[in-house]
């Protein structure tokens, strides 16, 4: 019988791996459309460190992090792991490598009617058009997330054909009617110069719920409309 004796790394070769990058970007960009939510980015982690991105809202951090974890592909350059370029590999093989990512909020809001889904969703998207990344809704404090948790609810209750308590129907009707009565309330409530922020919020809103195929992103279409409205947030 043979046994074999595991000698340990020198101290040198330690030091070296530690100082060597397990993770690179090499000008990294993502755009969709004329849209350039990620552009030339290189960045470099190595083992023990802990960064942190940090940036306004819709400066592309969430994307960054989805061209990490291959949620989305660049749209050029190269991440490459452990000295493999893995640009092109799927979300499964990155798993693999033990390349995980964590979301912010991983359940839905069953307990906000379809009215007050749409209140957070119409209301979020308003604060975003002005420039504000989190606003107090439903004693929730919260960003981009629980607009997309809100409008994903509504796109799943009306393709899906869910219904209400009293048996009627969730309809692209039913979310107009709640969206029309949302820009009223609005329009009692918040400045004349306020309220064209909302109204393209809800524009945006009825958008999303109706599309035949799920947007993944509503921040996508909403840059589309500041830069084809000349939008600016203030």
């Amino acid at each position: 019988m043979t046994t074999a004796v595991m000698q340990a790394p020198p101290a040198a070769a330690v030091d070296a791996a530690a100082k060597t990058p397990f993770l690179r970007m090499e000008n990294v960009s993502r755009h969709f459309g004329s849209l350039k939510a990620v552009e030339g980015v290189s960045f470099e982690m190595r083992a023990g460190e802990m960064h942190a991105v940090i940036g306004p809202n819709g400066a592309g951090k969430t994307t960054f992090f989805n061209l990490i974890s291959g949620l989305l592909p660049p749209t050029s350059g190269q991440v490459i792991f452990e000295g493999e370029s893995i640009t092109q590999q799927t979300i499964v093989h990155r798993v693999a490598k033990g390349i995980v990512r964590t979301f912010q909020i991983t359940e839905i809001m069953p307990d906000l009617s379809v009215y007050e889904n749409i209140r957070v969703g119409v209301q979020y998207i308003e604060a975003w058009l002005r420039g504000r990344g989190a606003v107090p809704l439903y004693n929730l404090m919260e960003d981009a997330a629980t607009a997309e948790i809100s409008r994903a609810q509504l796109w799943q209750w009306v393709h899906h054909k869910a219904a209400l308590e009293d048996g009627r129907p969730i309809t692209i009707k039913l979310c107009d009617e709640y969206i029309d009565a949302e820009l009223a309330r609005a329009r009692d409530a918040v400045p004349a110069s306020r309220y064209e922020a909302y109204e393209h919020a809800a524009f945006l809103m009825r958008e999303l719920i109706k599309a035949p195929k799920f947007q993944d992103f509503l921040t996508i279409p909403a840059y589309a409309r500041v830069l084809d409205r000349e939008i600016y947030t203030a």
